[in-house]
C-alpha cells in the first residue's frame, strides 16, 4: 500500500512538471511569434506620408510612383498598378494605386491624340509635346511629364481654372514667365522637378493659394528670394533637392505659414542666419544634408518648437554651440552622419527629451 501511494505521488509530480514545461514552451513560442511579427511591422507614418518598405523612413505620398527612387530601396515605386502611368496620376498621391480603373468615361471634349483621358484627368506622357496643348477647360489634372516643353509663357493655364494637379517634371523648361500660373486658384500639387530652370521670378506663385505640394528638385536654381513664395498660404511641402542654392531668404517661411516639411538636400548653402527659420512655426521636418554649411548660428532653430526630424549630415560643420538644440524639445530624429565636430558635448542633447533616433 505504501509503495502504491508513493508511486501515485511521483506520477502526480511528473504530470505537474510536464504541464509547467509545456506551458513554458508555449510561452516561448508565443513570444518568438510576437517578436517575429513585430519585426515585420512597417513603421507608422503620420497622415499624408507612407513608409519606405521595412525602413524607418516616411515620405510624402506625392512621392509614391513619381518615377524616382526616393526611398533608396525602390519601395516608393512598387505597387503602382498599371504600367502606363495611370497609377502615378490617378490616385497614388492620396489613395491606393491598385484601385485605379481605366474604364471610366472621358469628360474632356478637346485634347491631343497622344494623350489619355479619364473623366476630367489627362495624361500626356512622352508625347513629344513642345508646348502646353489646347485642351478642354474643365480639366482637373494635367500630366505633361517627359515631353520637350522649353518654356511656360504668361497665362498659359488661364483657361484651366479647375486644375488641381499639374505634372511638368522631366521636360526641358528653362523659362517660366511671371504670370504662367495666373488664375490657378484651385491648384494643389505642382511638379517642376528635373528641368533646366535657373531662376524663378518673385510673385510667380502668387495665385496659388491652395497649393500644398511644390516640387522643384534637380533644377540649376541658384537663388531664391523671400517674395518668390508670395501667395503660398497653404503650402505644406517644399522640395528643392539638388538645386544650386548658395543661400536662403532672410526669412524662409514668411510667406508660407503652413509649411510643414522642407527638403534642401544637396545644395550649396554655406551659411544660415538666426532669422532664416524665424517664421517656420509649423515645421516638423527639415533636411539640410549635403550642403556646404560650416557653422550654425546659435539661435538658428529657436522658433522650430514643433520640429521632429532634423538632418544635418554631410556638411563641413566645424562647430556646434552648446545650446544649439535647446528649443528642439519635440525632436525625435537627429542626423549628424559624416560630420566631424571636435566640441560635441552630450549635454547639448539633453533638452531633446523625445529624441529616439540619432546617427
Amino acid at each position: 500500500m505504501i509503495i502504491f501511494l508513493l508511486f501515485k505521488h511521483l506520477f502526480s509530480l511528473r504530470l505537474i512538471t510536464m504541464f509547467f514545461l509545456l506551458h513554458f514552451i508555449v510561452l516561448i513560442n508565443v513570444k518568438d511569434f510576437a517578436l517575429t511579427q513585430a519585426s515585420m511591422i512597417t513603421p507608422s507614418c503620420q497622415k499624408g506620408y507612407f513608409p519606405c518598405g521595412n525602413l524607418t523612413k516616411c515620405l510624402p505620398r506625392a512621392f509614391h510612383c513619381d518615377g524616382e527612387d526616393d526611398c533608396g530601396n525602390g519601395a516608393d515605386e512598387e505597387n503602382c498598378g498599371d504600367t502606363s502611368g495611370w497609377a502615378t496620376i490617378f490616385g497614388t498621391v492620396h489613395g491606393n494605386a491598385n484601385s485605379v480603373a481605366l474604364t471610366q468615361k472621358c469628360f474632356l471634349k478637346q485634347y491631343p491624340q497622344c494623350c489619355d483621358c479619364k473623366e476630367t484627368e489627362l495624361e500626356c506622357v512622352n508625347g513629344d509635346l513642345k508646348s502646353v496643348p489646347m485642351i478642354s477647360n474643365n480639366v482637373t489634372l494635367l500630366s505633361l511629364k517627359k515631353n520637350k516643353i522649353h518654356s511656360l509663357p504668361d497665362k498659359v493655364f488661364i483657361k484651366y481654372t479647375k486644375l488641381k494637379k499639374i505634372f511638368l517634371q522631366r521636360n526641358c523648361i528653362r523659362h517660366i514667365s511671371r504670370k504662367a500660373f495666373f488664375g490657378l486658384y484651385n491648384l494643389q500639387i505642382l511638379y517642376l522637378n528635373h528641368n533646366r530652370i535657373t531662376t524663378l521670378r518673385p510673385g510667380i506663385f502668387k495665385d496659388l493659394h491652395q497649393l500644398t505640394w511644390l516640387i522643384l528638385d534637380d533644377n540649376p536654381i541658384t537663388r531664391i528670394s523671400q517674395r518668390l513664395f508670395t501667395g503660398l498660404n497653404s503650402l505644406f511641402f517644399l522640395s528643392m533637392v539638388n538645386n544650386y542654392l548658395e543661400a536662403l531668404p532672410k526669412q524662409m517661411c514668411a510667406q508660407m505659414p503652413q509649411l510643414n516639411w522642407v527638403d534642401l538636400e544637396g545644395n550649396r548653402i554655406k551659411y544660415l542666419t538666426n532669422s532664416t527659420f524665424l517664421s517656420c512655426n509649423s515645421l516638423t521636418v527639415l533636411d539640410l544634408s549635403g550642403n556646404m554649411i560650416m557653422e550654425l548660428s546659435p539661435h538658428l532653430f529657436k522658433d522650430l518648437k514643433l520640429l521632429q526630424k532634423l538632418n544635418l549630415s554631410s556638411n563641413p560643420l566645424m562647430y556646434l554651440h552648446k545650446n544649439q538644440f535647446e528649443s528642439l524639445k519635440q525632436l525625435q530624429s537627429l542626423d549628424l552622419e559624416r560630420i566631424e565636430i571636435p566640441n560635441i558635448n552630450t549635454r547639448m542633447f539633453q533638452p531633446m527629451k523625445n529624441l529616439s533616433h540619432m546617427c
